[in-house]
């Protein structure tokens, strides 16, 4: 896994665009797939420590997407973050029964992002292996 390599899933530019700006300013280096099934091949070829992705989008959606990343042995561990507009508690709890590390309401507030992904990838680095 390349551990400052970060993936952003998004099919709005702006949105994209943002978080890319925010992920480079912590020193992640940051691809952009505008769907689910280029952020699979994406994911699954240049292994990113992180992904952010949106729920919905053309293609395959993120559930789908986090799904199949937590079932494949090469991508399972990556740390995942959804990211989307979905303010109900059901939307949160399929994102996390999906497999997602984290879910994050648009519009994205930086400071609240980077915190959240600190918070986050503080963990993954010191949990047990």
């Amino acid at each position: 896994m390349n551990k400052d390599r970060a993936l952003v899933v998004e099919d709005s530019r702006t949105i994209a665009s943002i978080v890319k700006h925010f992920l480079q300013r912590e020193g992640f280096e940051v691809l952009i797939a505008a769907d689910g099934i280029v952020g699979l091949d994406t994911a699954r070829r240049e292994r990113p420590r992180l992904i952010v992705t949106d729920v919905n989008m053309p293609g395959m959606g993120g559930l789908d997407m986090v799904r199949a990343l937590r079932g494949d042995a090469r991508t399972h561990d990556m740390t995942i973050f959804m990211l989307t507009s979905d303010d109900s508690v059901e939307g949160e709890q399929q994102a996390r029964a999906a497999g997602a590390d984290d879910y994050i309401l648009k519009p994205v507030e930086p400071q609240h992002f980077v915190a959240r992904v600190r918070a986050v990838m503080d963990r993954a680095e010191h949990a047990p292996q």
